[in-house]
């Protein structure tokens, strides 16, 4: 993949007209999470407000993506709330919060590896597919007519971001740097008002995280959907981010700008690794 050509195409897509109207809010109330007898995170609190972008830091181990997945339904937390436009969604399953306009991509693509770029991005669509299961187990037209329409969505947004001559390319078999854009476009396909990002640009080349960033940046401004961003390149995070959130062994230890929080005796000590603790 060249990132001069995702640049390119990330650039024009500002310009989109088709903008929605995006009106929810992530709110993340008191949230503790304990696996195995393992305590994972500690009453972590934090807000994402309609069109922010918030960039989640800290070390290995400090709760990043397990937050991630109490918010998209993989983890069910121990206490605390998640509320999406008021609703508290912590009990809901992975499905039905992807229904209610969660995009979530994840570090590893390891599991969909088998699939084309295609039906990859297709399975973003799967929470809005508009058939019921019956449906498409009979093979009524209606259920032949939402998977045509899946592929041709799915089709337009590979070819608008540069990955058309990876479409019909086994996962397994492309760049590496396609494989996480091809990750990145299967959570964003169905258009979601929260997007979560699990590190977008982990093992990528220079010449690709450029290409992945202004991806993410212009899909923001052209939909205007919430973000939240998980990653180790700090430069990258600040880039992207309007305000930060630093944890440090499962709990908040820092939230605000990013002078504030880079600025944080604790994130230094453990994230940024100058010896004061």
């Amino acid at each position: 993949m060249s990132s001069d050509n995702v640049h390119d195409h990330a650039k024009a897509a500002v310009g989109d007209p088709d903008r929605e109207d995006v009106t929810d809010r992530l709110r993340v109330d008191g949230v503790s999470l304990e696996l195995s007898g393992v305590k994972i995170l500690h009453d972590v609190s934090l807000a994402v407000e309609p069109g922010q972008t918030v960039g989640l830091l800290g070390a290995n181990g400090s709760g990043k993506s397990s937050l991630l997945n109490v918010v998209s339904g993989y983890y069910k937390p121990t206490a605390g709330a998640v509320f999406i436009s008021g609703r508290d969604i912590a009990s809901c399953g992975p499905a039905r919060i992807a229904a209610h306009r969660v995009g979530r991509s994840f570090q590893s693509i390891g599991k969909m590896s088998d699939l084309t770029v295609l039906e990859n991005v297709m399975l973003g669509l799967e929470p809005v597919w508009r058939s019921s299961s019956i449906a498409a187990v009979l093979g009524l037209p209606s259920s032949r007519r939402a998977e045509a329409d899946a592929r041709l969505q799915a089709s337009t947004i590979i070819d608008e971001f540069d990955l058309g001559g990876y479409e019909h390319k086994l996962l397994s078999a492309c760049p590496y740097g396609v494989r996480k854009v091809a990750d990145l476009l299967r959570s964003m396909v169905s258009k979601p008002k929260l997007l979560l990002l699990d590190e977008p640009t982990s093992g990528v080349s220079m010449e690709d995280r450029a290409g992945i960033l202004e991806l993410i940046r212009a899909w923001a401004a052209r939909t205007g959907c919430s973000t939240v961003v998980v990653d180790h390149d700090i430069e990258f995070v600040t880039s992207l981010a309007d305000s930060l959130v630093a944890l440090v062994g499962g709990s908040v230890a820092a939230a605000g700008g990013s002078a504030e929080v880079l600025g944080n005796e604790d994130v230094i000590a453990t994230f940024l690794g100058t010896g004061k603790r």
